[in-house]
């Protein structure tokens, strides 16, 4: 088709489309050499050219320059600008993924922002670590070098535990050495023990967790690789607690190993220091 369509519902082209189409509600064609603007859906069987604005998803075995929606954003085989919405995927990115959930098999050249990017032949990484407030850590990274997400899983011997997520970079120095840089933020959880009478004779005594606040630590390392996919890190971090008061004891639970900085907000208490870490990561 020469041109283009507009419509106040759906446009439908089994041809080509040579410069776009807009409708109130969707839009399909076999290949778009320009743009598909849709307050529902676009769909293209073959490239786009040029780009697809939806209100809700787009589709194409390529997705052009951008592929901007409000829910998600589909590209078979390769994007070549960015993709903008709530989840995106494309099998190839040369480019940019912004969202909440970002997946690709691979990444050529950009990024993957969002707070879940997975990204098959990309970073992938596991790391077993102790610091200053957890003497066990375990962490799973995922996304690129560049820019990867984190989740995490800390216990000390006191029983609290840390459930958090983190963003961080790495930078390769040369082949035996990479530096990071990690923001993570983790709830902190503390255990309530119960006994329960069953009988006179019989008692069990029964745990849960509960929040008692968050700790937001911003760490800086050094990564000195033993081999390929095994290396050893260690660094020092900025640590930033804040503890909501037990309304039981009148205390607040204590995390911090010292502080440079202790104030009190409304029942919260804020603490700062300067720790370490130090761990061993096994990349996949």
């Amino acid at each position: 088709m020469d041109g283009g369509q507009a419509s106040g519902f759906a446009n439908v082209a089994k041809g080509d489309v040579n410069w776009g189409q807009m409708a109130g509600f969707a839009n399909y064609g076999n290949s778009v050499r320009g743009f598909q603007i849709a307050g529902f859906a676009n769909a293209s069987k073959n490239e786009v050219s040029g780009g697809q604005i939806a209100g809700f998803a787009n589709y194409g075995k390529t997705g052009g320059k951008y592929q901007l929606a409000g829910y998600a954003n589909i590209a078979n085989e390769e994007i070549n600008g960015i993709q903008l919405a709530s989840f995106n995927y494309a099998k190839k990115v040369k480019g940019y993924q912004i969202g909440i959930i970002n997946i690709s098999d691979t990444i050529e050249s950009g990024l993957p922002i969002g707070l879940f990017s997975f990204v098959k032949k990309g970073f992938h990484r596991i790391e077993i670590s102790t610091n200053d407030v957890f003497y066990t850590s375990l962490s799973y990274k995922l996304g690129v070098p560049k820019l990867y997400n984190s989740i995490r899983l800390g216990y000390d011997l006191s029983d609290k535990i840390g459930i958090g997520y983190g963003i961080g970079t790495q930078s390769k120095i040369n082949e035996k050495f990479n530096f990071n840089i990690d923001l993570s933020s983790d709830l902190i959880f503390e255990t309530d023990s119960i006994d329960l009478q069953v009988s006179t004779d019989l008692t069990f005594e029964s745990s849960s967790y509960h929040i008692i606040g968050s700790l937001n630590k911003l760490s800086f390392s050094f990564d000195y690789n033993l081999t390929k996919r095994i290396s050893i890190y260690v660094g020092p971090s900025l640590n930033v607690s804040a503890i909501s008061l037990d309304n039981n004891t009148s205390t607040y639970p204590n995390i911090a190993p010292y502080s440079l900085y202790n104030e009190t907000f409304s029942n919260t208490q804020v603490k700062i220091w300067v720790g370490g870490i130090f761990g061993l990561s096994f990349t996949l």
